[in-house]
């Protein structure tokens, strides 16, 4: 839940792939109870290496920019922006959608039943997909978009992975994670380039 929140919340690349990386390791620690402890190293390693895939991005991105990848305000905590302006949603906005969202699940969570997996996994499940969806809707640029299709993913997961055990599920849901953060990455890098070339169009005019 913490971990999903500060995806959210969050606008500074390095502390939301922080969290989506711990968020990786609890969903593995959690699918412990339901699978083998091999098939829960193995979503734990697939979930590392897509983090690992969207940091090296990220470092790239900035270092072609030179200049953070966050929005510039003055006013943060903990990478946090505390103004009206964060992106198409700045933090009262989300925070305000955050507390919209609660109430929801609440309301949901109350009238429906879960025969198949526990009240605590389907609660979790439904709070990664829904901060997720929310994510890519306010999400301004892909490495704060990827964050949250992966969250979607490790929410399914949660619920899927603890109902089907085969290994050939297993590796594919695995081989689709490191494949979204691929294209995700890649959306990334060309948006960067993008930006720079635009810099260096604009620079030419003024000279």
């Amino acid at each position: 839940v913490l971990t999903a929140l500060t995806i959210f919340l969050t606008s500074d690349w390095r502390l939301s792939l922080t969290a989506l990386l711990v968020q990786y390791l609890f969903v593995g620690v959690a699918l412990t109870s339901s699978v083998q402890g091999e098939v829960a190293i193995v979503k734990i390693l697939a979930g590392v290496m897509a983090v690992f895939i969207l940091y090296l991005t990220a470092r790239r991105v900035q270092d072609e920019q030179g200049a953070a990848l966050h929005e510039p305000e003055k006013k943060r905590f903990l990478g946090l922006s505390l103004t009206w302006h964060a992106g198409p949603l700045g933090l009262p906005l989300r925070l305000l959608a955050v507390v919209l969202l609660v109430l929801a699940l609440v309301r949901l969570f109350g009238n429906y039943h879960f025969p198949l997996i526990s009240a605590g996994t389907a609660f979790v499940a439904m709070w990664l997909g829904a901060l997720g969806m929310l994510g890519i809707v306010v999400g301004s640029e892909p490495l704060r978009v990827a964050p949250a299709i992966l969250s979607i993913l490790a929410g399914f997961d949660l619920v899927y992975g603890a109902l089907e055990r085969s290994l050939a599920v297993v590796g594919f849901w695995s081989a689709l994670t490191i494949l979204a953060a691929l294209a995700l990455s890649y959306l990334a890098l060309v948006q960067g380039l993008t930006e720079e070339q635009a810099q260096q169009g604009d620079e030419g005019v003024g000279l």
